[in-house]
């Protein structure tokens, strides 16, 4: 079994543009998952258009696959049970305490899933740039995260004002470069 797993910030629109792009280019089924309370909300055929009245604000996860996904599961642990060799992205949310962190992973031990899976990751690579300050809002403790990655969305929510938040805890990123750190408020 291998995996592989990329996190990266991204806007709605930019996360639209990257499904519709893997699934139309990947020939993979796609399901989109709520958690709260556990739902499958659809499930696109390889060749079926991707719908633009999808909201990313309605899915939590994005999930891809080579064969048809079993829907059956009462849960999202349970989901991943009896979906192997799947590929989910789980949506960072823009909501009013700032944009979340979008996390891409995949497991499975089936050479032709794999390769697949990395060409994804390597377009996410591509759209994205790296390198940001991470900032403890309660210490003021600050380093350079050499592998953050972001979109130039992202960015852009950024220099509005948008928080920039990480998939877990309460640390803050920023978009500065690794010679200007910020200054602690």
């Amino acid at each position: 079994m291998s995996k592989i797993s990329l996190q990266f910030h991204a806007t709605e629109k930019e996360i639209l543009k990257l499904v519709e792009q893997i699934f139309d280019e990947k020939k993979l089924f796609l399901t989109f998952i709520k958690h709260r309370p556990f739902t499958v909300i659809g499930i696109k055929q390889p060749l079926d258009p991707v719908s633009s009245s999808l909201k990313i604000v309605e899915v939590d996860e994005i999930c891809f696959s080579l064969d048809h996904p079993n829907i059956e599961a009462k849960s999202w642990g349970e989901y991943l049970d009896i979906n192997a060799d799947m590929l989910y992205l789980t949506v960072g949310k823009l909501t009013d305490k700032g944009l979340g962190e979008t996390f891409l992973a995949g497991i499975s031990s089936k050479p032709e899933c794999l390769k697949i899976w990395r060409k994804i990751q390597k377009m996410i690579r591509s759209f994205t740039r790296t390198g940001a300050w991470v900032l403890n809002p309660k210490t003021n403790a600050k380093g350079f995260y050499k592998n953050c990655r972001f979109s130039q969305g992202a960015f852009d929510l950024y220099q509005r004002g948008v928080k920039i938040l990480p998939l877990a805890g309460w640390n803050v990123i920023l978009f500065e470069p690794p010679n200007n750190p910020p200054s602690t408020p």
